[in-house]
C-alpha cells in the first residue's frame, strides 16, 4: 500500500513539472483575434477586489467569531461620443463558505428568492448610468440609472463604501454649474417599494418611497468649500402620510483631507462644521422637529511622521416620548455613519440603534505617518444619548486603533482592532449585555484600478 502511495505522488510530482513548464511554451504561441468593431472613442476598463476577515460587527458580548467575506466589482466606462457615456458596474459580494463554490453540497443557496426570481443582492448591479454632459453647449450634466451619490462628506447620503454590498440610487441627477459661483444639483431617487415581475413592476404602487433632493456646492467663501443641501423623502416605510424634509449647511477648510490622512501630503489646520434641521409629518398626527450639530478642530504638523490632532462633538438630537404630538428625533437618512460613529457599528442605524434618544459624540482622533504612504490611527469616542433611557444617558467609550499601508499603486492593506467599554445605557437599550466589554478586530486588503 505503502508503494502504491509513493509511486501517486510521483507520478502527481512529475504531471505538475510537465504542466508548469509546458504552459509558457503555449503561452508564446501567437493568435490572432478578429478586430473588435465599436462605436465608442474610448473604453476604460476597472474593478475591485476586497477580502475582510473580520469578526462580528456591534457585538454584544467580548467573544470573538470571525469569517471572511468579499467585494468584487468590474466597471466599464465608455465614451460613446462627446458629452454621452455609458458606464456598467457588477458586484459579486458574499461570505466564504457560503456554498456557491460546490465545496459544501450540503449548504442550500439563498441568493435567489425562488417565489419572485428577485436576486437579494449577492450578485447585483451596483452601478449602471448613462451621462449626458455639456448639454446643448451649456455647463449642464443629465445622470440616470443606477449610482452612487454623496452629500454633506456622507452626513444625510452616503455610499457605505465599508459595507461589501455598498449603496446605490435609482433616479436622475441634474447639475448646473453657474460660473464663479458654483454647481446647483437636483436628484431624484426611488427608493423603495417595487417588486419585479419581469420587465415590469407589481405590488401597490402607493407604498413606493421617493427622495428629491437640490444640493449646492461653491467655494466662495475663501479657503473652504460650502454646501447647501435641501432634501424630501414620502411615504417612508410604515407610515404611508410622511412627509419629511431635511436641510442644513456644512463648511470645511479646502483643501480638505480624506478620512484616513495617511494618503495625502497635506499640513495645516483642519476644521468643519454643520448643522442640519429637520421637519414635516411623520403621521396625519404627529409633527418632525429635529436637529443635528457637528463642530471639529484640528491640526496637522509639518514634523516627523506628519502627527495629526483633531477633536470634534456631534449632537443628534432625541425624543424621550416617541408617540407625542412632536417627534423631536433627527434621523440620519441614508448616511454612511460607519465614517462618523467608530468601527465596531454600534450606532450605523439612527434613531433606531439609540430608540430615538438621540446621540452625542464628543471624539479625538490622532495620527501618524509611519510609511510614506501609510500609518497609525487612533480614535477615541465617548458616546451619550441626547435624551435620557430610563434614567441613564451614558452609552460608553469606543476606541478604534487602526494601521493601513498602501502597498503599491492598486494594493492597500487595513488592519484595525477596537474595543467599547459599556456604561449602563448599552445595557438598557439591549445592545451589550451587562458587565461586557466587547472588541471588534479585522484585517483587509483591497486592489483597485
Amino acid at each position: 500500500m505503502e508503494h502504491m502511495k509513493s509511486t501517486w505522488r510521483r507520478a502527481v510530482f512529475f504531471l505538475s513539472v510537465y504542466l508548469l513548464f509546458s504552459i509558457p511554451v503555449h503561452a508564446e504561441e501567437v493568435m490572432e483575434l478578429p478586430p473588435i468593431k465599436t462605436a465608442a472613442k474610448q473604453i476604460t476598463i476597472g474593478g475591485q477586489g476586497r477580502i475582510r476577515y473580520q469578526s462580528f460587527p456591534a457585538p454584544p458580548r467580548e467573544e470573538l467569531d470571525f469569517f471572511t467575506n468579499y467585494r468584487f466589482r468590474l466597471n466599464v466606462d465608455v465614451a460613446l461620443t462627446d458629452g454621452v457615456s455609458f458606464f456598467l458596474q457588477p458586484q459579486k459580494v458574499g461570505v466564504f463558505g457560503n456554498g456557491e463554490t460546490g465545496a459544501g453540497t450540503d449548504v442550500s443557496l439563498s441568493s435567489v428568492n425562488t417565489t419572485t426570481n428577485t436576486a437579494t443582492g449577492n450578485l447585483t448591479l451596483h452601478q449602471g448610468y448613462l451621462d449626458f454632459k455639456q448639454i446643448g453647449g451649456m455647463p449642464l450634466n443629465l445622470r440616470l440609472g443606477r449610482f452612487e451619490y454623496i452629500v454633506g462628506g456622507h452626513r444625510l447620503i452616503g455610499n457605505f463604501d465599508w459595507s461589501q454590498r455598498g449603496r446605490s440610487f435609482d433616479g436622475g441627477l441634474l447639475s448646473y454649474a453657474i460660473p464663479t459661483a458654483g454647481t446647483l444639483s437636483l436628484f431624484t431617487f426611488r427608493l423603495t417599494g417595487e417588486t419585479e415581475a419581469g420587465p415590469l413592476p407589481a405590488g401597490d404602487r402607493d407604498l413606493d418611497t421617493d427622495l428629491l433632493g437640490a444640493h449646492f456646492n461653491t467655494a466662495l467663501i475663501p479657503m473652504s468649500q460650502t454646501e447647501l443641501t435641501l432634501i424630501n423623502d414620502r411615504k417612508l416605510a410604515g407610515l404611508p402620510d410622511s412627509s419629511r424634509f431635511t436641510a442644513g449647511i456644512k463648511i470645511e477648510q479646502t483643501p480638505n483631507l480624506p478620512p484616513l490622512a495617511f494618503v495625502s501630503p497635506l499640513t495645516g489646520p483642519i476644521w468643519r462644521a454643520e448643522y442640519y434641521k429637520q421637519w414635516g409629518d411623520r403621521t396625519e398626527t404627529q409633527e418632525i422637529d429635529a436637529f443635528l450639530y457637528a463642530l471639529r478642530l484640528g491640526y496637522r504638523f509639518d514634523l516627523p511622521f506628519k502627527p495629526m490632532v483633531m477633536a470634534g462633538y456631534e449632537v443628534l438630537s432625541g425624543d424621550d416620548s416617541l408617540t407625542d404630538d412632536d417627534y423631536g428625533v433627527f434621523d440620519t437618512l441614508y448616511a454612511t455613519n460607519h465614517i462618523y460613529y467608530g468601527y465596531m457599528d454600534y450606532f450605523l442605524a439612527i434613531p433606531a440603534d439609540t430608540q430615538g434618544r438621540g446621540l452625542k459624540d464628543a471624539f479625538v482622533r490622532l495620527h501618524l505617518s509611519l510609511l510614506d504612504k501609510g500609518g497609525l490611527a487612533i480614535d477615541l469616542h465617548q458616546f451619550s444619548l441626547e435624551e435620557d433611557f430610563a434614567g441613564e444617558d451614558a452609552l460608553g467609550t469606543e476606541i478604534d486603533l487602526t494601521f493601513f499601508a498602501q502597498v503599491n499603486k492598486v494594493t492597500s492593506v487595513l488592519v484595525g482592532v477596537s474595543k467599547f467599554l459599556a456604561d449602563e445605557g448599552m445595557e438598557l437599550l439591549g445592545r451589550i449585555a451587562e458587565g461586557e466589554d466587547p472588541t471588534f478586530a479585522f484585517a483587509m486588503v483591497n486592489v483597485l484600478f
